[in-house]
């Protein structure tokens, strides 16, 4: 079967493992990136050589140790190297699979600008240490909202953990090995045994001993113990043993050890015990129950302390096949147990062939009622989609990987007003990336020129889906947008705006984050400015996000362009390269049709408040032609400074206002006389420095050595000047005519 192309390159994801034991966590990992083809894959181990490393090599993943020992001081000496392996790596996003894989992961987060995702499995350390590891991760995911919220105050994705690829044996099979396995260890199972199983670590939480116990009070049940010891708790294995002798139930209680695939085996237990129980500093609760829904699968009745694979079982109708117990009560194990038994002993040759101890009793109904539940659990594909969705979206790649076979087609959108001389140039560019099905719809809002003529006369040079839609009225590029929207045929609607070049891979990339899981109501792509001189490299260095990945800039940079509203985020997008749904533009009301600019910014906000989702989407990248003037890019800012003010964004106006007023401000604290003159022109000076010093630094990087460096640098503080004077004007000039007309002027 022929693989199909990528809309964009996979996610590079590099994964943090905390230890190289496989256990719930690691078969939930391995499960799901077996699962996905979207995500190239590099794995960082913390501990000695183990389990996890055979499997990462055997499915051809490079994997780095980084040795670590026990305790919270151990994890934090291993972040420091585990900060240099990340860098090395580079990669486009962190997964850290565990708490103490994201304790050891979140500096190079903080310090380095690395997306890191936190894959909480359980409730071990919920609490303010939680809260604070939560604030460094750019994503949490869970296998259950529960878990998800616990201790982090956020909404996670949730992704359960997916059932085993591998093909469950056939009952009698399955209950064949579990008996050779018993009888390895010295203790055979009798065939017209009633059989429970309890699969998972051998620690405390687990409940272990009160399964023992329950197995204690009952006639016919055997129970068979599925795990290793955990280094937390070593020789709990042994202990059992000796606990079951010490009730009379010696014979009956079976310790296998660890059992790869256990999953298998399922079939071939009459029910599976899972009875965690509060032990330890931690809250004692499961994380979600892999085993419970494993279980089910292979159509074994359950008996289980609350959970939410349980819950889950339980909402899809599985009413007689999942028993709940409370923890550590006993007597409650016992009596579940007991109702599952059948009403008659099995005569000789009954069930031949099956599990013995099933029969067409109570145990077969349970397990057949459990199995048909879950067969409603989401395959491991679609669990896979929504990881990978869920990584790419902390990297700012919403859509990478997603194949393009099934991909919908998409309407492109383009608002013009007297673009005549750029509109060839547009039609041209965005007809080179539609495919079949797709559509380019030119919107004239009323241009006095021939922008209309142009664009017929381009589409009629191109092969492509070029429509016209004319306006009659100049209502400005909300206006302009809706129109568009209300002509296209597809669900997706992308944005152009003249004087763009896309980048290759832009309507693709759009496209593939639009057809992700689950899909986003906005998609803001990057864009870049063009350098055709000083000027314009150093108004592109001083007034516009730096397009490089956040992981190129260090903490000082990040926190400059956080502070002066310069940061690329999914809810502050840029018409330049966007997109919305048409879901999500009803559901807003369309854009702000009065507003003459930050109409998309406007529309972000509402499309994340009504729920839909914004998401980032680096590699649908354009390039702009900025004004090629220091008048043009004056009265641009002007513009965008009336559009904050009509748009009564007070933090972005009372922002531009303190800029603006620091232009007068800081001379004259600089030029005035008295006793402290000297230390006031040091703080004016190192504030004014503190300013410039990121765009300064950015204009060296990005300009030619030489001459041209030094005078784009020479000039960044001019194009600085420049757009927050022009932008304090434009707020002034709407917030002092607001007051006139309020007073009747």
């Amino acid at each position: 079967m022929e693989t199909p192309p990528l809309l964009s390159p996979r996610l590079d994801v590099a994964v943090v493992c905390p230890t190289s034991a496989v256990g719930g966590a690691e078969r939930w990992l391995l499960r799901l990136l077996d699962a996905t083809d979207r995500l190239d894959v590099r794995a960082v181990v913390m501990g000695d050589e183990g389990p996890l490393h055979r499997e990462w090599r055997r499915r051809g993943v490079p994997v780095v140790t980084v040795p670590t020992g026990r305790g919270t001081a151990a994890v934090v000496r291993a972040a420091r190297s585990l900060r240099r392996v990340l860098s090395d790596l580079d990669a486009d996003v962190v997964l850290a699979n565990g708490v103490r894989a994201a304790v050891a992961a979140a500096p190079s987060a903080l310090l380095d600008g690395r997306a890191l995702v936190w894959a909480k499995h359980d409730h071990a350390v919920d609490g303010p240490t939680t809260r604070l590891l939560a604030r460094a991760c750019t994503e949490i995911v869970a296998p259950s909202t529960t878990v998800g919220r616990a201790g982090t105050g956020r909404e996670p994705a949730v992704v359960a953990p997916p059932l085993s690829a591998g093909t469950p044996l056939h009952r009698g099979a399955a209950r064949a090995e579990l008996a050779r396995l018993a009888s390895a260890h010295g203790r055979p199972i009798p065939r017209d045994a009633l059989l429970a199983v309890a699969v998972g670590s051998l620690i405390p939480l687990k409940g272990l001993s009160d399964g023992v116990d329950a197995v204690a009070a009952t006639t016919g049940w055997h129970l068979a113990v599925i795990g290793e010891d955990h280094p937390d708790a070593p020789g709990l294995g042994a202990s059992l043993g000796a606990r079951a002798d010490e009730a009379g139930a010696g014979g009956r209680v079976h310790v296998l050890g660890a059992v790869p695939e256990a999953a298998r085996l399922m079939a071939g237990a009459d029910a599976l015990l899972q009875l965690t129980r509060p032990a330890g500093p931690g809250p004692g609760r499961e994380g979600y129950g892999m085993a419970v829904l494993e279980a089910a699968a292979g159509g074994t009745a359950v008996v289980c302390t609350p959970c939410p694979a349980a819950d889950a079982l339980l909402e899809a109708g599985a009413s007689t096949g999942v028993t709940q117990v409370p923890p550590g009560d006993v007597g409650a194990v016992a009596r579940a147990l007991d109702a599952l038994a059948p009403a008659r002993p099995l005569v000789e040759g009954e069930g031949e062939g099956e599990a013995a101890g099933r029969g067409d009793g109570p145990a077969r109904a349970a397990g057949d009622a459990a199995r048909g539940a879950a067969s409603h659990h989401p395959s491991a594909a679609v669990l896979a989609d929504t990881l990978a969705s869920a990584l790419a979206v902390a990297a700012g790649r919403a859509g990478a990987g997603v194949p393009v076979r099934g991909a919908p087609a998409v309407s492109v959108v383009a608002p013009l007003f007297t673009e005549g001389p750029h509109v060839g140039a547009l039609v041209r560019s965005v007809a080179a990336h539609l495919r079949p099905g797709d559509e380019l719809l030119a919107v004239d809002d009323a241009s006095p020129d021939d922008t209309a003529e142009q664009v017929l006369a381009a589409a009629a040079a191109t092969s492509a889906d070029v429509a016209l839609v004319r306006r009659t009225s100049n209502g400005g590029v909300g206006a302009a947008r809706n129109s568009g929207v209300e002509r296209a045929r597809h669900e997706l609607v992308v944005f152009a705006d003249a004087g763009t070049h896309p980048a290759p891979g832009w309507l693709d990339a759009m496209r593939a984050a639009g057809a992700a899981t689950p899909a986003p109501g906005l998609l803001t792509g990057r864009y870049a400015i063009s350098r055709r001189g000083p000027w314009e490299a150093a108004v592109a260095a001083a007034c516009y996000p730096d397009p490089r990945p956040r992981r190129s800039a260090g903490p000082w940079r990040r926190a400059w362009h956080a502070v002066f509203g310069l940061r690329v985020a999914a809810d502050s997008p840029a018409g330049r390269s966007l997109a919305i749904t048409r879901t999500a533009w009803t559901r807003i009301g369309g854009f702000d049709d009065r507003r003459r600019a930050a109409e998309d910014v406007d529309a972000a906000h509402a499309v994340r408040g009504a729920g839909l989702g914004c998401v980032l989407v680096s590699d649908a990248s354009v390039t702009w032609d900025q004004a090629p003037t220091w008048r043009g890019t004056a009265a641009m800012y002007r513009h965008y400074g009336r559009g904050d003010a009509q748009a009564h964004h007070g933090r972005a106006v009372a922002r531009d206002v303190v800029r603006a007023a620091a232009y007068l401000v800081g001379p004259a604290l600089a030029l005035l006389p008295g006793p402290a003159a000297g230390l006031r022109r040091v703080l004016v000076g190192c504030g004014a420095a503190a300013y410039v010093s990121v765009p300064v630094a950015r204009s060296l990087e990005d300009a030619p050595r030489g001459g041209a460096a030094l005078r784009t640098a020479a000039l960044v503080p001019c194009a600085m000047a420049v757009k927050d004077l022009a932008k304090a004007a434009g707020a002034l000039e709407v917030l002092v005519r607001r007051v006139l007309d309020r007073d009747g002027t």
